[in-house]
C-alpha cells in the first residue's frame, strides 16, 4: 500500500520535473527565463488586443 502511494506521487512529480526544467545542450547559448512566465503573455495581449497574434 505504501509502495503504490509513493509510486503515485513520485512518478508524477518526475514527470513534471522533467516538463518543467529540461535539460539543454551546452553548446546552445543560455536559456533566458522570463520574470513573469505567464503574466507578461497576458499583459502584452491585454495591451495590443489584435496586434498581439499579428506580430506573432
Amino acid at each position: 500500500m505504501i509502495v503504490v502511494t509513493a509510486a503515485l506521487l513520485l512518478v508524477p512529480a518526475f514527470l513534471l520535473k522533467k516538463l518543467m526544467f529540461p535539460n539543454f545542450d551546452p553548446r546552445e547559448p543560455p536559456v533566458l527565463r522570463p520574470r513573469l512566465p505567464v503574466f507578461g503573455h497576458i499583459i502584452s495581449l491585454i495591451r495590443e488586443s489584435g496586434g498581439f497574434y499579428a506580430r506573432l
